[in-house]
């Protein structure tokens, strides 16, 4: 239809149950693999191209204009040194990676394009200096296991200490690997691996 998901576009009021919100903002530039419609990886995930901050701020206006408790930058291009971070970086003390492999799907960009024919979702090259952090970079669009549906726990120091844990009250079942949907993140990360602020952010 000409949209990503069918999302609501400029001057979209939400029907009857709106209360009174009118869309500012485009849907987003995107695309999806098709491969990726109930999971992704990081050869096969959403390629974002341009405009999700802007569209998440058509209801969530308090949070960019820095009136929440913890507002992060969205919308804005990654300056070089984050660039060279996040394309070297592939694991907490392990700064080998290269840019033409440095996709992780734990924490996507855009990448500062509004033409979806940019855009490729089976691919794995980092950001470069047209790319821009997003709302989506940290979280995710409706729903996670994790504090202000956060892509990864916000409240553990090591990703393998996240919430839900085996021995959790009311964790059943695969619970756990589905937190992180489907990644076994400490046979992929092992048990030293910290915030993935530092895909982007270098460790203090």
């Amino acid at each position: 239809m000409g949209n990503y998901r069918l999302l609501g576009g400029t001057g979209y009021t939400g029907g009857k149950r709106s209360g009174g919100i009118s869309f500012r903002s485009a849907a987003p530039v995107a695309r999806q693999s098709a491969a990726s419609k109930f999971g992704e990886s990081d050869s096969s995930h959403v390629d974002y191209g341009s405009g999700m901050s802007e569209w998440c701020r058509n209801c969530h206006d308090r949070i960019h204009a820095g009136n929440s408790a913890f507002s992060h930058p969205a919308g804005v291009r990654l300056d070089p040194g984050m660039i060279d971070n996040y394309n070297r970086y592939v694991k907490t003390g392990d700064l080998s990676g290269s840019a033409s492999s440095s996709y992780l799907a734990l924490v996507p960009f855009e990448r500062g394009t509004a033409d979806p024919a940019q855009l490729d979702p089976s691919g794995t090259r980092g950001p470069d200096g047209n790319s821009k952090v997003m709302c989506l970079t940290c979280h995710r669009a409706h729903a996670s296991a994790f504090r202000s549906i956060g892509r990864w726990d916000f409240d553990a120091q090591a990703i393998a200490r996240s919430h839900p844990a085996p021995g959790d009250g009311g964790a059943a079942g695969s619970d756990v690997l589905y937190s992180y949907y489907g990644r076994d993140m400490l046979s992929r990360f092992g048990p030293s691996q910290k915030q993935f602020c530092e895909k982007c952010h270098k460790p203090k």
